[in-house]
């Protein structure tokens, strides 16, 4: 479950600039579409310190917005048709993050956005769940333009985004003037991790 620091987690004392810390995490939760699933989640990420938790293949169908007795809040991005899936993601916050709320875009069972104003600063999120190496090659260019329909907001107002979830694809170590991974990453690039490398 990748993290980044946040405002739960505050700098030290010896640390007097100004600033401002938000715990994101991502986690392939592989259904939620039982009280049961639920329930063992929230009872699994009672004791992590977060501000948002990103969640791909919730397998919970339609769009909408669900309070938990728990005070927390679940965002969820499924599909409509009743059709049964193995993607939908969605974000869960507590109520206090909720708060700091603008919007929510359901962009689709792969893609959800949302915006936050915190401290008078803009943050967009963007939880997404790409299509396994098994779907053609159609699925994935359609998966990759949803991100961009959730840029779109982003873009325009020129405000920090985060995308994350879970890709499906292969970056591996990054190459000269790369910047998208780093020299730590693990396997060798498959053509998805291509693609996926055109969002930079």
């Amino acid at each position: 479950m990748p993290t980044m620091t946040s405002p739960s987690n505050p700098p030290s004392s010896s640390d007097t600039r100004t600033r401002t810390f938000m715990k994101i995490a991502t986690v392939n939760v592989r259904g939620l579409c039982s009280q049961q699933r639920l329930a063992d989640f929230e009872a699994n990420v009672m004791n992590v310190r977060f501000a948002v938790i990103g969640l791909a293949e919730t397998r919970r169908l339609n769009r909408e917005r669900t309070q938990l007795g728990s005070s927390f809040v679940l965002y969820n991005s499924g599909r409509c048709d009743g059709a049964p899936t193995y993607a939908d993601v969605g974000l869960y916050m507590s109520l206090r993050m909720n708060k700091k709320l603008v919007g929510v875009r359901f962009i689709s069972d792969r893609v959800i956005q949302a915006e936050f104003l915190i401290k008078r600063r803009r943050l967009s999120i963007i939880q997404v769940h790409a299509p396994t190496s098994t779907a053609t090659d159609d699925d994935f260019e359609r998966f990759l333009d949803e991100i961009e329909a959730a840029r779109i907001t982003t873009k325009n107002k020129a405000m920090p985004e985060i995308i994350c979830g879970d890709f499906n694809a292969i970056i591996g170590r990054s190459g000269n003037k790369e910047t998208a991974c780093g020299p730590f990453g693990t396997g060798n690039r498959n053509d998805r991790g291509i693609s996926l490398l055109r969002l930079q």
